[in-house]
């Protein structure tokens, strides 16, 4: 970068405004790249812990499925000695889609209670 002329000890001698401009000019696009390389470092960082992230979530849900094919076989077997393979079948079968109406229903209810005034046209506030 340029040397700056220091201004005067009277300070009679200062920059013509011209040369102050391209100086403000030159500091600002300095200051702009700066920002750019920052923000472009700090998108790179994030994408990399995103996609490990992304791997480790889907590794818990993997194996989280695991652990409920488990638990539903095992109470397959379990029921099955006392009401029979259709009624164990049948009494899982049920609890299952009553529980997965449940959790439908409490985000049916957490979608509805959502609001964007701004895109309604409406102010609630």
């Amino acid at each position: 970068m340029n040397e700056q002329q220091p201004l005067g000890d009277d300070m009679t001698d200062p920059l013509p405004a011209s040369e102050q401009l391209v100086r403000l000019v030159e500091d600002f696009r300095v200051m702009a790249e700066a920002e750019i390389s920052y923000y472009r470092a700090r998108l790179s960082y994030s994408a990399g812990v995103a996609k490990w992230t992304s791997l480790f979530v889907a590794l818990a849900l993997f194996s989280l499925f695991g652990a409920v094919v488990a638990l539903i076989l095992g109470l397959l077997l379990a029921l099955a000695e006392v009401i029979g393979f259709l009624g164990a079948t049948f009494c899982l079968t049920v609890g299952f889609v009553l529980v997965a109406a449940l959790f439908a229903w409490v985000a049916r209810n957490k979608v509805r209670k959502l609001s964007f005034p701004e895109l309604e046209g409406t102010n609630d506030e």
